[in-house]
């Protein structure tokens, strides 16, 4: 799914928190904490959705997600998503979703994180090349060389 295909999620976090539970549980909801799949449905009222019958911990679809706790729109944080895969600094973050730099910094961060540990992301392939790489730096009264000759 590319960015352009969220245009119809705009500004109903209704349906981007239900775009959510889709992806996360595509049968049966189950405990981020214990992985148990009794849970008891609660209303919203509370700030929580779900309670687990077998250790009582109450969740929404964000638990376990980058989006935890955090009280930025997941619309917000899918076109953060999507800017980050084109490359975009906090700043210009900051402007384009207008949040303020902290959270846009704070966004970023976790989105990181989030793919670290991805498999696919660690993954070189192909062709690999660096060109006219320096280590170090100056040193006084030496001009700096570069490695290749």
């Amino acid at each position: 799914m590319g960015l352009y295909d969220y245009r119809e999620y705009i500004a109903n976090e209704k349906a981007y928190r239900e775009l959510l539970r889709e992806i996360r549980w595509t049968n049966e909801i189950k405990c981020p904490k214990c992985k148990h799949y009794k849970i008891w449905k609660l209303g919203y009222s509370n700030g929580y959705k779900y309670q687990c019958s077998d250790c009582s911990y109450k969740f929404t679809e964000r638990a376990g997600t980058i989006f935890e706790k955090t009280r930025t729109p997941i619309s917000k944080w899918i076109f953060a998503i999507g800017l980050f895969r084109i490359g975009i600094s906090a700043n210009q973050l900051k402007e384009e979703i207008r949040v303020t730099y902290k959270t846009a910094w704070e966004m970023l961060k976790r989105i990181r994180e989030a793919i670290k540990d991805d498999f696919l992301m660690n993954q070189l392939s192909g062709h690999i090349e660096v060109d006219e790489t320096y280590f170090g730096g100056r040193r006084k009264g030496k001009p700096c060389l570069p490695l290749h000759r």
